[in-house]
């Protein structure tokens, strides 16, 4: 018997759709796929300024990927620049105290660059709320804020920005993956600002 051609169209259809999702669920946990969805570009980079901050180059590279997804020419419509999305502002304000002179906002572009002064910054916001969740929200939404959504009453990511939370859920999620997909040295048990 002769089907209509709208039904083996349908038919095949069908079973495309239901292939490409099995494919969907199930490629992105094989490490070579999850490599894809999950980069480590400019690891050089980041494992070196990770390391000379005391921070897990893993965590690092969850940042960048939510923040520029490994793009280094970035800017976002508030004047984030770079790989880890800096404020010029804060860049300006951290530059000092690092020791760089002379320092321009263009120069945030520059990957190395920028991953040393978000690694510094990184640091910086570890040393004042220890707690790697709180430390994405101060990064996203503002260390004044963080500071502001600890003294009020419960959880303190429970007031933070919408926008903030999901930052917060979506680079931790990546950092598990991270951790899942690459195998890097992690920093000594002594370092106070670790992730």
């Amino acid at each position: 018997m002769h089907r209509p051609l709208w039904l083996r169209l349908g038919q095949g259809i069908g079973i495309t759709l239901a292939f490409a999702s099995l494919l969907l669920i199930y490629l992105p946990d094989l490490p070579v796929v999850g490599r894809l969805f999950y980069p480590f570009g400019y690891r050089t980079e980041i494992e070196q300024q990770a390391r000379a901050f005391g921070l897990d180059p893993l965590f690092v590279a969850a940042v960048i990927r939510q923040e520029s997804g490994f793009r280094p020419q970035a800017r976002s419509a508030a004047g984030a620049m770079g790989l880890m999305q800096l404020m010029p502002a804060t860049a300006r304000w951290a530059a000092p105290q690092m020791g760089l002179r002379g320092f321009r906002d263009e120069q945030l572009l520059d990957p190395a660059l920028n991953v040393r002064v978000g690694c510094w910054y990184l640091n910086y916001l570890f040393q004042r709320f220890r707690d790697p969740a709180k430390v994405l929200a101060a990064y996203n939404g503002g260390e004044g804020n963080m500071k502001f959504w600890s003294t009020l009453r419960g959880e303190p990511l429970a007031w933070a920005y919408p926008e903030t939370q999901t930052y917060v859920s979506q680079c931790l999620r990546a950092y598990r993956r991270y951790h899942e997909l690459y195998d890097v040295e992690r920093p000594s048990p002594t370092g106070a600002n670790r992730p």
